[in-house]
């Protein structure tokens, strides 16, 4: 039987999480991380830290910005588009594609 973990930013539930096959995969709930869904992540916490950068770059989007910041003094992050249109931050390159373990 597999549990399923809810993903969880700033009050705003995101999505879950479940094993799959030794990784986890995320299945947004909330219309910003539709970007996300489907995709397969080594921990849950990287999932979280994914969730969270997609939620930042919404919110600095919608001011005009267009980085994602972990550390409001670290500097910002860049963003790349990966072969199936998804957006991650590029630190956070150790994100798995949809359908790869």
């Amino acid at each position: 039987m597999s549990s399923a973990n809810v993903i969880e930013v700033d009050e705003i539930t995101a999505g879950i999480v479940v094993p799959d096959h030794g990784r986890f995969r995320f299945f947004a709930s909330e219309q910003a991380c539709r970007s996300l869904d489907g995709t397969l992540f080594r921990t849950v916490d990287q999932a979280t830290r994914a969730v969270r950068c997609v939620l930042r770059a919404r919110a600095d989007a919608l001011r005009g910005g267009r980085q994602c910041r972990s550390d409001p003094s670290g500097p910002p992050r860049k963003w790349r588009a990966t072969s199936t249109m998804k957006l991650a931050c590029a630190s956070q390159s150790s994100l798995l594609k949809p359908g790869r373990a």
